[in-house]
């Protein structure tokens, strides 16, 4: 017979007694409805959370944070903006040197007719004599 050993009677009062409570538990969960269980859930959970004490500390630390990252904001674009400010100077310094140069040739006679022969051979050049 199947059950005359002792690892084989062994083995079916272990798998009857594994069976029984999920047999039970699948029996008396086979109608439970898990929306019912929501509410009570979100209950429990905010029960067992460990930082809804702290919930004002959160909060201060939280602003705190925000000013000190809007603070550094306004720094960087300050400190961008002055730096833009300043190689943007440096960049037009030379030109604005030589624009009154260029004013007193562009409205000159020689001017007038420096450009006009440039139009005529479509060699137009730049100051240091390089035709563009």
């Amino acid at each position: 017979m199947l059950g005359e050993s002792t690892f084989a009677k062994t083995f079916i009062v272990t798998i009857l007694v594994l069976a029984l409570p999920f047999l039970y538990a699948s029996l008396r969960l086979r109608d439970l409805d898990p929306q019912q269980l929501a509410p009570a859930t979100a209950e429990v959970l905010n029960w067992v959370d460990p930082c809804q004490h702290q919930t004002t500390q959160n909060a201060a630390v939280q602003s705190e944070l925000n000013a000190e990252l809007v603070a550094h904001q306004n720094t960087a674009t300050q400190d961008s903006e002055r730096r833009i400010d300043r190689e943007v100077d440096l960049l037009f310094a030379p030109v604005e040197a030589q624009v009154d140069d260029y004013l007193d040739w562009y409205f000159t006679v020689i001017g007038e007719y420096e450009r006009l022969a440039a139009l005529a051979t479509g060699k137009f050049c730049r100051n240091d004599g390089a035709a563009t």
